[in-house]
Formats: structure tokens, sequence, C-alpha cells
């Protein structure tokens, strides 16, 4: 198994790293695999290329985000192909194609981190569950803006997604608590804001994210005055459909228990 393949494996057992990263990962391999390739010939150069490309899309199939990148890639990659008439250009080409898109995505990004932080308000009680490097950056964005709130991250018994994100936000000096899901019912009064990350989301709205999303949502809309959830993210993770099978540990959230979806448009 070459390095590459490796990597791919690195990216489908991946279960500390979110959606965001991964997909960034992604682009990586592409990266390096394009300038690493021993291909003599343009057709044995996209062969390859693909190959790895379509291993990468099929990786995570519930983390939209990085089959999108992918799939971004190989658009621009096969335009090139068309005009090209070197190879040494081609890998040139391709791997500027990826710079483009990875700041096309930052871009993105940081449009959605604002979007995200604007909803937390000073003195604030904020929620959320799973681990989300998106949410994870809201965070420290709204504290960087001078906003002082806490966090509470809602634990499932099986998960230490939960202290993964309040460590990360010790870091950085921002407050917070995990929560075991037996104590949500007693906490969630003190609740101003759940903000979740996401995996994917459907063209219905649908929320795909890790557990114990879905249990957060229904206790946030089965309040008599349910509490505002939000999900946001980044361009790259909206897909058309749900995927055949979720991957263990992750959840379903209709958009009926979703006050709204955090992107570069609010």
């Amino acid at each position: 198994m070459n390095e590459t393949k490796i990597r791919i494996e690195g990216i489908r057992s991946d279960r500390v790293h979110g959606a965001s990263e991964l997909a960034h990962a992604t682009l990586g391999i592409l990266q390096d695999a394009i300038q690493e390739s021993r291909a003599k010939s343009i057709p044995a150069f996209v062969m390859e290329i693909e190959a790895y490309a379509a291993e990468l899309a099929a990786a995570r199939p519930t983390m939209a985000a990085i089959a999108n990148c992918t799939g971004r890639f190989i658009k621009l990659f096969r335009q090139l192909i068309q005009k090209e008439q070197s190879l040494a250009n081609l890998k040139l080409d391709s791997r500027r194609a990826i710079t483009a898109i990875i700041t096309e995505i930052a871009r993105e990004r940081n449009q959605t981190l604002q979007n995200g932080a604007a909803l937390i308000g000073g003195h604030s009680v904020v929620m959320t569950c799973s681990y989300s490097s998106t949410v994870i950056a809201v965070f420290k964005m709204a504290a960087a803006q001078g906003k002082t709130f806490r966090v509470l991250a809602l634990a499932s018994d099986d998960s230490c997604y939960a202290q993964m994100t309040i460590d990360r936000l010790g870091e950085s000096g921002i407050p917070g608590e995990v929560i075991p899901e037996g104590k949500l019912p007693e906490v969630l009064p003190l609740v101003n804001l759940i903000l979740t990350g996401a995996d994917a989301i459907t063209a219905d709205g649908t929320l795909i994210n890790g557990s114990p999303s879905l249990v957060l949502a229904r206790a946030a809309h089965d309040r008599k005055s349910p509490l505002p959830f939000y999900a946001v993210c980044e361009p790259m993770k909206f897909t058309p459909s749900i995927p055949p099978a979720l991957e263990p540990g992750f959840d379903l959230i209709p958009s009926a228990l979703l006050t709204g979806i955090i992107s570069v448009k609010r």
C-alpha cells in the first residue's frame, strides 16, 4: 500500500476530526498525490488521480464535505485535461486548482463563522454536542469579539467528543462544561441558544450530525417555549439527499426541529 492509499485509509478510519478538517485533509492528499505521481503519460496520470479521488469521495459517505470538495476538484481537473498538452503543465495547473478551491472554502468558512458568532449574545449560555471544528471556531470568534458566554457540551454515554470540545475551548479561555445526557432536562432551562455543526445538510433541510444531536433537538423543540437550535454549516456540506446508509454514531435531525441553518447566508 503506497503513502496515498495509507492516507486515504486514515480518512476512512478517522473518528477524531470533524467533516471540515477531513475535507481539507482530502484536498491535501490529492495535492500531494499529484505532486508525487510517477505517471509517464497524461492518460496514466488522469487514471491514477481520478481513482484516488473516487476512493476519497466514497471514504466517509455521511460527511458531504469530503465528496463535495473532491467533486469540485474533479470538475476543474476534467476541464484542464481538455486543454493541457503537457503532463508537467497538467500537474502544475491541477495543484493550482486545489489551491483555488482551498482559498474559496476558507472565504466561505469565514463568512459562515461571522454569521454564527453574530447569534451569540453577551452573558449567554450556549449548548452544543458532538464535535465540530466549525462550532469551536464560531465560539472563538465570538470570544475575540469581546462576548462573554459559557458553553455546555452534551455528551453521549459512550462518546468523548463533548470533552474534546470543552478541552479545545479551554485552550482559548472559553469556559465550558460537559453535561451527561441524563442531566439534560435539568440543565436545558439555563440555556439561551443551541449551536451544532453539520456533517451534511440535505436539500429538504435535514441535518446529519453526530449523536446526541437528535436527542438535543427534540428536547429543545418540545419545551413549552422552544429553544433556538441552529446548525452552522459551510456550503461544502450541502448535499442533495440522505446517504443510503449512515455511519454509526450519526443522527438524522428533521428540518422541523431546526430553527435555522447558518451558512454564508443566514
